[in-house]
């Protein structure tokens, strides 16, 4: 920013505009903080979620699946290595989760969104499955894409981790 005003004292335009930019900034978060948190983007994202979670507690897995991209690109990356495409993940899910007891009840919390630009969003959070002998828990970091009507968001990257069987 070029200095308007000219001083035989140096340091005062230099603090106004130093100021000047502190004030911006922080009007500019103010901004950026109101408009992110009433994005409607994040509520769909949240939708795409609270479907697949209720998907997974009726043992669906087509239906928890329908929040993946289906493409080639999908990748799901955790404890036991990685999957690319989106058959290579149904697939994965299938092999760990073959009746509706392994499925078990899935909860998420503490759901946070970051819009990385116009179409995608990383959302991360805490899982946790309560079956009758054991309660697996751990975190997750989702990008989202939003491929536009009818299909909306889709998961094409799942980061997502396990905490120790005893933690």
């Amino acid at each position: 920013m070029p200095h308007a005003t000219i001083s035989a004292t140096p340091s005062k335009p230099r603090r106004r505009i130093g100021l000047t930019r502190r004030v911006a900034a922080s009007a500019l978060l103010c901004v950026a903080a109101t408009s992110c948190a009433s994005d409607p983007a994040f509520a769909d994202v949240e939708s795409v979620l609270f479907r697949q979670r209720d998907a997974w507690n009726r043992a669906d897995l087509d239906g928890y699946m329908a929040g993946y991209a289906a493409n080639e690109h999908t990748v799901f990356m955790g404890s036991h290595g990685s999957n690319r495409g989106f058959d290579a993940v149904r697939d994965r899910y299938k092999a760990s989760y073959k009746t509706p007891e392994a499925f078990g009840i899935l909860t998420f919390d503490g759901l946070v969104s970051s819009r990385l630009d116009h179409e995608t969003i990383l959302t991360r959070g805490r899982w946790r499955l309560d079956r009758k002998d054991d309660a697996p828990h751990g975190e997750f970091l989702l990008i989202l894409r939003n491929f536009g009507p009818p299909t909306g968001w889709k998961i094409v990257a799942d980061y997502t981790t396990s905490a120790p069987k005893n933690g």
